[in-house]
């Protein structure tokens, strides 16, 4: 485990129980992005019927999502840095098969899943490269690859302040940042990158894309949550990659 995975791991522990209860029971603004934008889009993109498959859920949390997936009927596995994280999924999704780990190292026989999922999670990685070819040795042949992640615009507007509609950022920087999670403080490390930067990765690993998603606002949004900063009203939030590995 390097420094970073070490860092995220102590920041994902001490934030866990906050963590799920924004993103299931909270009705607040603090889990909104997670509810509201990436929790139904990745769930669209993920097949309805899984009935015989195996699935893995790379960056798994609490197992909010893979919960969601075995109700589909796939055999579910998450994996985790964070102990605490999977502690809690054990509880909340008892139906699943969980470990703690690293995606860099998965302890995983190659050919093993037919689907792997992973919701905002590849953006804490600095090594994307080495993370893709990870996530294609454990996949089988035309196996899925599903996964969000931030969108390169919304990381113009970090640093935005008074609700004006002004990036502050180039969308070309890929400085890394510290962003705040579920309430815990600015402290949890991102890798910024463009649609390119993923392209490239995906293309060069033998991935084709089959879908490719940006959440567009919408204005049931603003009427739920009337506190919503303008800006966020105007951008994408999120992007989706839906790909199928060819070995």
């Amino acid at each position: 485990m390097n420094s970073d995975e070490k860092t995220l791991q102590r920041l994902y522990d001490g934030n866990a129980d906050n963590f799920l209860f924004t993103r299931t029971e909270e009705k607040g603004i603090t889990g909104f992005f997670n509810r509201e934008i990436e929790q139904p889009i990745i769930f669209d993109l993920v097949p309805q019927n899984l009935t015989g498959k195996k699935l893995l859920d790379v960056g798994c949390g609490p197992g909010i999502h893979l919960k969601q997936y075995i109700g589909r009927g796939a055999e579910g596995f998450g994996v985790d840095l964070s102990p605490k994280m999977i502690d809690l999924a054990q509880k909340h999704c008892s139906e699943g098969n969980f470990k703690v780990g690293s995606v860099s190292e998965l302890d995983y026989v190659d050919d093993s899943f037919d689907i792997i999922t992973s919701s905002l999670m590849l953006d804490h990685v600095e090594n994307l490269d080495g993370v893709f070819k990870e996530l294609k040795r454990v996949l089988k042949d035309g196996g899925l690859l599903i996964f969000s992640a931030p969108h390169p615009v919304s990381n113009m507007f970090r640093d935005n302040e008074d609700g004006k509609f002004v990036p502050t950022h180039n969308y070309f920087d890929r400085n890394v940042l510290y962003c705040n999670i579920a309430g815990g403080g600015k402290e949890f490390i991102d890798f910024p990158r463009t649609i390119q930067d993923y392209l490239e990765v995906l293309l060069k690993n033998n991935f084709i894309l089959e879908k490719f998603v940006e959440s567009e606002p919408l204005q049931e949004w603003k009427e739920k949550y009337p506190e919503l900063e303008e800006w966020i009203m105007k951008i994408p939030f999120f992007c989706f990659f839906k790909l199928k590995i060819s070995k």
